[in-house]
């Protein structure tokens, strides 16, 4: 799936968003079941994201920030670049459609930085290598 005009969050919230019109089928460059959007903490899009995956049952998204990319080999996700990217799981989310607005629960999300990788298959993210050189923090210290 990839957004083809863009419209505003308030819109894809209101379920006002058709496909072949604002969305369609993506370019089959990525794993099926990925749903990918760029620009996406400086513009915000996570308001168009969450209700995109929810309706088309995607169960996972990656947010890919400006200046940066992921690449994917299989089922691996890095992420490169100067940023990062925002990954969006809904495997257990869920959502009361006795109310009338769009509404969710129990989505995960976590922030991938440059050289951070992902799993798809097993949900296992695991820092860049050059993180795990450097001293740990302690919270409890």
């Amino acid at each position: 799936m990839m957004f083809r005009d863009a419209m505003d969050n308030l819109a894809v919230l209101k379920g006002q968003w058709r496909a072949g019109q604002e969305y369609d089928h993506g370019l089959g460059f990525t794993a099926p079941g990925l749903l990918i959007d760029q620009h996406f903490l400086k513009r915000g899009r996570i308001g168009r994201m969450l209700p995109a995956m929810r309706a088309l049952g995607y169960r996972v998204g990656i947010g890919v920030e400006e200046n940066s990319a992921i690449v994917v080999k299989g089922d691996e996700i890095e992420v490169i670049g100067a940023r990062g990217a925002l990954l969006v799981e809904l495997g257990d989310a869920s959502s009361d459609e006795r109310l009338p607005y769009f509404n969710l629960r129990g989505a995960q999300l976590s922030y991938l930085d440059r050289g951070d990788r992902h799993q798809l298959k097993t949900g296992v993210s695991t820092p860049a290598p050059h993180k795990l050189r450097e001293p740990r923090i302690d919270p409890a210290a």
